[in-house]
C-alpha cells in the first residue's frame, strides 16, 4: 500500500480520523479468511471499499452479489490485525475488467472496530460507553477542575451529570497543556461516559437524543464523533463510527459560541441531573418536534418549505392535545395558541404581551392567523383570498424566523434550561417590532 495509517490499539478513531488499509472481506465473519481481497478507505465519516471480485451470498442453488446490508452486514480483516463489520452501506460501482476480475464498490456511512473477531465479542462484557460530540468541550470544559489545582497524583474523576433508572451519565476529561515555556494554554477534551444498568438499555438511541439537544442547545447540527464500548478492565471492546451529513462540515467547526453563551453548562450545571432526566425519557412527540427543527437548522429550506416544516412540526407535537374540559384541540389556530401558553411568563413575553397571555391579544391572534392561513395556502391553496395571508417573501421569511425563534425557546426550557438563562441569550431583540418593519 502507498498509504498506509494504522487504527489506533486502543480503538480511539472518530469520524475525523483516516486510514487506508489491505484486508479480507466476506460474509459472515467466520470466513473472512476465505473470502476476498479488498481495499479499505476511511475519511471525514464515509469508509470506501473496494474487493476483487465482488463478495456473493449464497441462497438456495444460487450466489448473489452483495449490494448493500439489507443483503446483510459484512466482516472484514484488516492488515493491522483490526476486524471491521460494515452495518451500513451500499454499491457504489461495479467493473468487470477481465474475465473472472471483476471489482466492487461499496460506500459505508456505519462500521465497527474490534480487536477481537466479532463472533468472539461478548456484549454482556460491555460495562460502559464513551462518546464524544462535536461541540462538548466547548458546553462542558466550564465544570471540570482546574488543571492548575488538581495535584500530579490526584485521579481524574468524572463529573455525574445524571442519574436515571436505567443508566447513569459523567463527564470525563482530558487536560492537554498546548504552546511552550514561555506562553501557554490549557485546553479541555470532554466525553460523555454512559454506565448502564442493565442490558436492555439502548446506548445508540441515548446518544442521539444527547446528540439532539446539543444540536438545540448550540442551535447548529451537532454530530456523534465515535462510540467506544469499554469493559470492566477499562479495554475497548469496540468502536462505533457513524457517518451524518455533517461530518465533514463538523470537522473544521470550533464552536466557539458556546465559550460565550448564556446556555454553557457552568451557568446551570445543579440542573443538569434533571435536563439528563428529560432529555432521556423525552417522548416520540416531542423529539418530533426537535427532529423537525433541526432538519432546518441551517435554514437550508426554501422560505415555503420552512414555514410550512415549522408549522406542521406544531401541529404534530399538539396532536391530541385536550381542553381542560377534555374535549380534543382539532382547530390548528388553538393548538399553537395553547402550545404557546406552555411557556412562562418571562419567556412568553419576549414575544407577546405576557399581561394579555390569557386574554384576547389581536398581535398574538393576527401571528397566528398569517402562520395558519399561509401554511394551508401553500399547502394546499385554500384561503386564497385571507386578508392574513402573507403574500410576499420578505415578510413570509420574517414570520418563519419568529415562529423558529419561538420553538427553539419552547424546546430548551422543555429541556430544562432555566428560563432566565434562555431570555438573556434573546436580550435586545423587539420581535414585535421586527415583524411590523418594512
Amino acid at each position: 500500500m502507498k498509504i498506509r495509517s494504522n487504527i489506533d490499539p486502543n480503538l480511539r478513531e472518530t469520524t475525523h480520523s483516516y486510514f487506508k488499509l489491505m484486508g479480507y472481506f466476506g460474509k459472515p465473519s467466520k470466513q473472512i479468511n476465505d473470502e476476498v481481497v479488498g481495499i479499505l478507505e476511511y475519511r471525514e465519516g464515509l469508509g470506501f471499499l473496494e474487493t476483487m471480485p465482488p463478495i456473493y451470498k449464497q441462497c438456495d442453488d444460487k450466489r448473489f452479489q452483495i449490494e448493500s446490508d439489507k443483503d446483510g452486514v459484512l466482516y472484514g480483516y484488516l492488515e493491522d490485525n483490526t476486524y471491521i463489520r460494515l452495518n451500513k452501506f451500499r454499491t457504489s460501482g461495479y467493473k468487470r475488467n477481465l474475465p473472472g476480475l471483476a471489482t466492487i464498490h461499496y460506500i459505508i456511512t456505519d462500521l465497527d472496530l474490534s480487536k477481537k473477531s466479532f463472533d468472539e465479542l461478548n456484549m454482556n462484557k460491555i460495562n460502559h460507553a464513551i462518546v464524544e460530540f462535536d461541540a462538548l468541550s466547548q458546553y462542558a470544559a466550564f465544570i471540570t477542575p482546574n488543571p492548575e489545582e488538581l495535584s500530579k497524583n490526584n485521579e481524574k474523576v468524572p463529573f455525574q451529570v445524571g442519574d436515571t433508572e436505567n443508566v447513569t451519565l459523567y463527564l470525563s476529561y482530558e487536560w492537554q497543556k498546548k504552546g511552550n515555556r514561555i506562553s501557554y494554554n490549557y485546553e479541555c477534551k470532554v466525553e460523555l461516559e454512559i454506565w448502564p444498568k442493565n442490558e436492555n438499555v439502548e446506548i445508540k438511541q441515548i446518544c442521539n437524543k444527547i446528540k439532539k439537544f446539543l444540536s438545540i442547545l448550540d442551535d447548529s447540527p451537532i454530530n456523534i464523533i465515535s462510540i467506544r464500548f469499554i469493559d470492566k478492565d477499562k479495554n475497548s471492546l469496540f468502536t462505533n463510527l457513524h457517518y451524518s451529513n455533517f461530518t465533514e462540515q463538523n470537522s473544521s467547526k470550533r464552536f466557539e459560541n458556546a465559550l460565550y453563551s448564556n446556555l454553557n453548562f457552568d451557568n446551570y450545571k445543579q440542573n443538569l441531573p434533571n435536563i439528563v432526566k428529560n432529555v432521556i425519557n423525552s417522548d416520540v412527540q416531542f423529539n418530533r418536534l426537535v427532529q423537525n427543527y433541526i432538519y432546518n437548522i441551517n435554514a437550508q429550506l426554501t422560505p415555503d418549505s420552512a414555514l410550512i416544516n415549522y408549522v406542521n412540526s406544531v401541529d404534530i407535537y399538539m396532536h391530541g392535545a385536550k381542553y381542560s374540559n377534555g374535549k380534543v384541540i382539532q382547530d390548528l389556530t388553538s393548538k399553537i395558541k395553547f402550545w404557546l401558553k406552555k411557556l412562562p411568563d418571562e419567556l412568553y413575553g419576549i414575544f407577546f404581551d405576557k399581561d394579555k397571555k390569557n386574554a384576547q391579544d389581536i398581535f398574538r391572534s393576527n401571528f397566528i392567523q398569517s402562520l395558519v392561513d399561509t401554511r394551508d395556502y401553500l399547502t394546499h391553496y385554500d384561503k386564497q383570498n385571507s386578508p392574513y395571508l402573507l403574500k410576499n417573501q420578505a415578510k413570509e421569511i420574517k414570520y418563519a424566523r419568529v415562529f423558529r425563534t419561538i420553538i427553539h425557546v419552547f424546546l430548551l426550557f422543555s429541556y430544562g434550561v432555566p428560563a432566565k438563562f434562555i431570555k438573556n441569550d434573546y436580550e435586545g431583540i423587539n420581535f414585535q417590532d421586527y415583524l411590523n418593519a418594512d
